[in-house]
């Protein structure tokens, strides 16, 4: 359910995924509005060179951004485009952070309603109707800008783990 649930609610991880693909070119969102026409164009690319998985994976991927809620699409985006410490356990704090803030404030807005309608209630199989048109409108909304705004300032989470002996400690203890 949980999975169905992330991608009713605009396909935020699947946009996150598929967006890797071109994280070094993709710098705005005038860059994310034409990168189905990429997928398109690699797609045709790798058919003809025989490459079926990198085919099919491209005609996947522009469908799956089809699909997506265009300010679940700018979160995703913004997301990729936050600048990581290099340490590992920070790298990972900061990261999970900016999700946790992008899985609250997408999950506050109605169009998380109309996902997961769409995916798994009582429209299941129809498309969603998104609040914006295309990622060019969803940047203008001052709604929207204010979630890029909240992932951008998350606080990393706190990763600190206990030591071995605290755990075994307190495993004791609720077994008591």
């Amino acid at each position: 359910m949980a999975a169905a649930t992330r991608a009713a609610a605009g396909g935020y991880e699947a946009a996150a995924a598929s967006l890797v693909f071109a994280r070094e070119t993709l710098d705005s969102a005038s860059a994310l509005q034409r990168l189905p026409a990429r997928l398109c164009d690699a797609a045709e690319a790798a058919e003809a060179k025989g490459d079926l998985g990198l085919a099919s994976w491209a005609r996947d991927t522009r469908a799956a951004l089809s699909r997506a809620s265009p300010a679940a699409l700018l979160v995703a985006l913004e997301c990729l485009q936050l600048p990581l410490p290099e340490e590992p356990l920070a790298r990972r704090a900061a990261a999970l952070g900016a999700e946790l803030a992008a899985n609250q404030a997408l999950g506050c807005r109605d169009e998380f309603a109309e996902g997961v309608a769409c995916a798994v209630g009582e429209r299941k199989g129809q498309p969603p109707r998104w609040e914006h048109a295309s990622v060019e409108e969803a940047e203008g909304d001052p709604a929207v800008q204010r979630l890029l705004d909240a992932v951008r300032r998350a606080p990393p989470l706190d990763l600190e783990l206990e030591s071995a002996d605290e755990r075994r400690s307190a495993a004791g203890r609720s077994l008591e």
